[in-house]
């Protein structure tokens, strides 16, 4: 910026006026004050700037001056759109942008007023400030910005936009969009593990500044295997019974982030992965697009599928929708519901019937006696020939003891009948798992002796509390939580993971083709998830855009594009090294630090010559594999991994174990020769902190979701510092009966 004081000419409302202005783009200044874009037009015409104000038949025109002759520092506005009009004009001019001399504030001058004294050129550099919220809070002082201006509050407000002329904004200069590299990605854990595999999840990766993470390089050992656009990754071609280290970096415009904190996984004895998976999604047969069920799982290519919802017709009575009896199922097509499924049948297809749901009445809630409604399930059982109910108790109704007590005694009956009866309980989850009414509702089951299948979890509709803008995650932690509390009552069954996809009822959720995705890898690598259910399959289109509907995703997708992703889940997890999201594997990738010593085309690293990508290409920072001494900390996620004895050289001083949403039901801590030694309950399964005490660690060791897990460590420390300080107490005492004081 020049230091030589200019003309600063204010732009106003003249009527019929045409003003000729000596200007000098070296040191004068033009102010519009509150005038937005669409009050002016800005024109060159025969080697002079014009400024049009068609509403009020006037012009200014800078004689002999041309747009290429400007920068930004030759106006000032407080409407953030005069501005910006400018900015285009002048970039389209191929004139400087101004800023280079602008950073010292002092140059701003006045303070901007119409009265001529105001700004002697343009607003100074601003340094970064994050993008303003109409729902945010802002108090005095804060600063935001609206494309590259900023802006800074004086006092509390929200909701008012500060280009639109709000008072409690002040227009404070240009943000600096130098890019900035991110913070290194957070709260990396694994969400399941066979003896092959493992998926990693973490949170997205923040940028403090200008920059948008555009990939996320995953290292193994310290060496670089594959890079990714998402936040989870499925890890194959491990060997079983094998501890890895893992950390995530990510990248941005400006280069790699340290990595994160080191995630130590071992793998599952060999043989102990994978398992049959199963996806049967719902298809809501009170549609009339569900008439022709040949035809539409033809075209979704399914195995299986799940026909909602037989519900409650009367007393003792149980009809398709709560209408007419099961007998009376001809579709206004004028085929059956019964024709259709052994048609389905005939063909391979496994169909389970669904009864409950969101709407209607269950039949528990109608019937006379638990005879009477074991008789109506067995109608369903003869007349369609499957072997598999799904029960779907959601609403008031899952609180309703009477009505779960009638039918699990009518389904202890109806499994004495049919003893290859499958039964599975569809029950509503948050983020932390099951609610109190489902735990007591598979707790009474139980204890009626009805055999669980599985238990089918509700992944959608959290609420605004419980949701964190990622429905993959938030499915993933559902079902973690859920099966923590399922081993907690002793139910030892395995669960599937139903979503809604698209837009759910709760319209701020939206479940996205990548999260089916994920969910895919989760699904794969766990044991304990018997398979991934969908509401609905006559959702799975892409009609409705913007809106819940029953008849479409309200997203952007192809036809039954959900469930060609999410039926991959039946395929071996363990097949391949494909890891199914389109990501690059490691293959021959470098690095990107800079040094080109580091590939990853042999597996084999380079001695000392590994570095994480931070851009500085000096390799001093570690991927943190533990055995450098160097001070770095590693997190070692407890996992559930059947028959492992896993011995880990842990740091009290450094390291961490994450429990993630096991709770304190699930394991029991000991001390055993002189070391921490964690049991898994029921998996016999066993962490041991080789060479470390109970009294040598602290609470800051330990990181749990489940509060349970964390208050259970709380007490086993307290404990072993009370019985610590006892032992000093009472060797103090000894100490001075001797005489030896």
């Amino acid at each position: 910026m020049s230091s030589v004081s200019g003309a600063t000419t204010t732009i106003t409302w003249q009527w019929g006026t045409a003003t000729v202005l000596a200007f000098d783009p070296a040191t004068d200044v033009l102010d519009f004050g509150w005038f937005s874009s669409t009050n002016f037009t800005i024109s060159e015409v025969g080697g002079d700037v014009v400024i049009s104000i068609p509403s009020n038949n006037q012009t200014y025109r800078l004689e002999g001056v041309k747009l290429a002759d400007l920068t930004l520092d030759n106006i000032t506005a407080r409407d953030a759109s005069a501005l910006m009009a400018w900015q285009t004009a002048l970039e389209a001019a191929g004139s400087g942008d101004g800023t280079d001399d602008g950073g010292d504030p002092s140059d701003a001058g006045g303070d901007g007023d119409s009265d001529g004294e105001g700004d002697t050129g343009g607003e100074p550099d601003a340094g970064y400030a994050a993008a303003w919220s109409a729902s945010d809070i802002y108090t005095g002082g804060d600063r935001v910005s609206i494309g590259n201006l900023v802006y800074q509050a004086g006092w509390w407000t929200q909701g008012e936009d500060p280009s639109a002329g709000s008072s409690v904004w002040t227009l404070v200069g240009y943000m600096d969009t130098t890019p900035v590299v991110p913070d290194a990605p957070e709260d990396l854990y694994a969400a399941g593990t066979s003896a092959t595999t493992t998926v990693l999840v973490w949170d997205a990766a923040e940028v403090n500044g200008v920059g948008t993470v555009s990939a996320y390089q995953i290292y193994q050992d310290g060496v670089l295997i594959a890079t990714t656009s998402s936040t989870y990754y499925k890890v194959t071609g491990l060997e079983p019974s094998t501890a890895y280290a893992f950390t995530i970096v990510a990248v941005d415009e400006a280069g790699a982030s340290q990595a994160s904190d080191v995630l130590s996984v071992s793998t599952a004895a060999e043989g102990t992965g994978g398992g049959d998976k199963t996806f049967s999604p719902y298809i809501d047969m009170s549609l009339s697009s569900s008439q022709n069920l040949v035809e539409i799982v033809d075209a979704a290519r399914l195995s299986a599928v799940t026909l909602a919802f037989v519900l409650s017709s009367g007393t003792d009575t149980l009809g398709w929708g709560g209408t007419g009896t099961i007998a009376a199922d001809t579709l206004p097509n004028g085929t059956s519901i019964l024709s259709q499924i052994e048609t389905l049948q005939a063909r391979g297809v496994e169909v389970t019937i669904s009864l409950g749901g969101a709407n209607g009445r269950e039949g528990a809630l109608t019937f006379s006696s638990a005879e009477a409604l074991a008789a109506a399930y067995q109608e369903i059982i003869d007349r369609y020939h499957v072997t598999r109910l799904d029960f779907d108790i959601e609403g008031s109704a899952i609180a309703n003891d009477a009505a779960n007590a009638m039918r699990n005694e009518a389904l202890a009956l109806l499994q004495a009948a049919n003893p290859e009866l499958e039964i599975s309980f569809t029950l509503p989850v948050l983020t932390d798992g099951l609610t109190q009414d489902g735990i007591d509702l598979l707790t009474a089951a139980m204890a009626a002796g009805v055999e669980i299948a599985n238990v089918n979890i509700m992944a959608m509709d959290y609420g605004e509390y419980y949701d964190t803008g990622d429905m993959g995650n938030d499915a993933i932690s559902a079902a973690l939580a859920t099966l923590a509390q399922m081993e907690a009552i002793g139910l030892d069954s395995p669960i599937v993971i139903t979503v809604m996809i698209g837009i759910n009822d709760v319209t701020s959720e939206v479940f996205t083709l990548e999260d089916a995705e994920q969910l895919v890898a989760f699904a794969q690598a766990n044991d304990k998830v018997a398979g991934i259910s969908m509401w609905s399959l006559s959702r799975d289109n892409g009609s409705a855009t913007g809106y819940v509907s029953p008849t479409g995703s309200g997203i952007v997708q192809d036809s039954y594009a959900f469930a060609e992703i999410l039926k991959t889940v039946t395929d071996s997890a363990d097949s391949g090294s494909s890891d199914g999201d389109g990501d690059t594997d490691g293959g021959d990738t470098d690095t990107g630090n800079g040094d080109g010593d580091t590939d990853t085309d042999d597996g084999d690293t380079d001695e000392g010559d590994t570095d994480t990508g931070d851009g500085d290409g000096d390799g001093d920072t570690d991927t943190g594999n533990g055995d450098d001494g160097d001070g770095a900390s590693t997190t070692t996620a407890i996992t559930w991994a059947w028959g492992t004895d896993t011995v880990l050289p842990f740091e009290p001083s450094t390291d961490t174990l994450d429990f993630g949403w096991m709770s304190a039901q699930s394991f029991s801590v000991s001390e055993v020769d002189g070391s921490v030694v964690i049991d898994i309950a029921g998996n016999n399964q066993t962490y041991t902190l080789d060479g470390v005490t109970l009294a040598d660690m602290s609470i800051d060791d330990i990181a749990a979701k489940d509060a349970s897990a964390l208050a259970e460590w709380q007490a086993l420390l307290d404990a072993a510092d009370d019985a610590a300080a006892e032992s000093v107490s009472v060797a103090n005492v000894l100490h001075a009966s001797d005489g030896l004081a």
